[in-house]
């Protein structure tokens, strides 16, 4: 069957869906000699698709023959039911299937896509069963950014390609940073000086290291983000605060974006005196050939030290001990100074007096000294 005026569909905006092809079968009648010299190039079938609607229509079919001493007696199917479907056109997003992964310690940035979606023109049923519109890029274990320009296609829901529709463009430009990825140091930014006569005495944030991604020329030298200031001018208790940090441009924080909380503690700064006798003064890096008379030493020492209060509470006078440091020293006289040993966390404040006389003595001379007494 001949389908004719198909030129008028496409004008009147739709498209023959289904059947592409008609066949008719033909009964005819004449004498025996005439209907032996017919073949089916004698019979002349035709179908008008002219003036239908989208949708389902029964078109009638016309047969007739070339050779008019052949009847025809009947034909089958005397109509066809044609689908007509209108030509539109559809703008939809492209979506980038990525195949693979980034090398190992990188991530993807944003992807830029031009054009970032295309025009699907055809039937409208192919048009509406378009699902997506794909651009597969592989990855390949990438560490640079990827420039690619790849071609369209467009899917069902089910994934299968969908051929009969036009798309345009049919190609697009992709674009993809591929970013390097570490982790850094949260540094809190303290500023200002407790009250008087209380001192900062740790200070912790939460959390501590957050990972980055950015470009590697970028983050290859960064180890630590700041955050925002925190003031502890005048406080005379602890503090703690959630603060915002500080990320540099091109930079990203990975995953959701959580404020630092910081703990600043101050705590009061006591001071303590501890009363020593003369016994108690230490004597480090005598010469053994020399000796010293204590008795001549002042009867107390004291030792004021300073440190925070939880701190000073536990100390003892054990723990504090005043020395003299007599290191290349000779026989003779000397005024030293009184030296402290403490823990690291205390603050030896003044020491009273501040030094003391000493004689150091010959121990063999002295030996010798009381013999001869002896022998006179």
């Amino acid at each position: 069957v001949e389908l004719i005026n198909l030129s008028a569909v496409k004008q009147e905006g739709l498209i023959l869906m289904e059947p592409k092809e008609v066949k008719v079968s033909v009964k005819i009648s004449g004498r025996r000699n005439d209907i032996m010299e017919i073949t089916k190039d004698n019979v002349i079938a035709k179908a008008d698709l002219r003036g239908y609607s989208e949708g389902k229509n029964k078109v009638p079919i016309e047969v007739m023959l070339s050779n008019n001493k052949i009847q025809i007696v009947d034909f089958s199917p005397k109509q066809v039911l044609f689908k007509f479907d209108s030509i539109v056109k559809k703008q939809k997003p492209i979506i980038v299937n990525k195949i693979g992964e980034v090398a190992n310690g990188y991530t993807l940035g944003n992807t830029v896509l031009k054009p970032s979606s295309i025009y699907i023109e055809g039937p409208r049923s192919l048009v509406n069963s378009v699902e997506k519109v794909i651009a597969e890029v592989n990855l390949k274990n990438a560490t640079d950014d990827i420039q690619l320009t790849v071609p369209l296609k467009v899917v069902d829901d089910r994934g299968k390609e969908i051929t009969q529709v036009e798309i345009s463009p049919n190609i697009v430009d992709v674009n993809i940073p591929v970013l390097r990825i570490k982790n850094v140091l949260v540094k809190p930014q303290i500023v200002g000086e407790p009250f008087e006569g209380y001192k900062i005495t740790s200070t912790f944030v939460e959390p501590s290291i957050v990972k980055i991604k950015g470009n590697k020329k970028i983050i290859q030298d960064l180890i630590s983000l700041n955050t925002a200031q925190i003031d502890v001018s005048y406080l005379k208790e602890s503090i703690k605060k959630e603060v915002p940090l500080i990320v540099p441009k091109e930079v990203e924080v990975v995953g959701e974006t959580i404020n630092p909380v910081i703990t600043v503690n101050i705590e009061k700064v006591e001071s303590k005196t501890f009363e020593y006798n003369r016994e108690d003064l230490k004597l480090i890096n005598l010469n053994p050939e020399l000796s010293v008379d204590k008795t001549k030493f002042p009867e107390k020492i004291n030792v004021t030290i300073k440190a925070i209060e939880s701190i000073i509470n536990e100390i003892s006078k054990n723990d504090i001990t005043p020395y003299v440091d007599l290191s290349n020293l000779e026989e003779g006289n000397y005024n030293v100074i009184i030296e402290v040993d403490s823990p690291e966390s205390i603050e030896v404040v003044k020491t009273e007096p501040e030094r003391v006389d000493i004689t150091l003595n010959n121990t063999k001379r002295e030996e010798g000294y009381t013999e001869n007494s002896e022998e006179e």
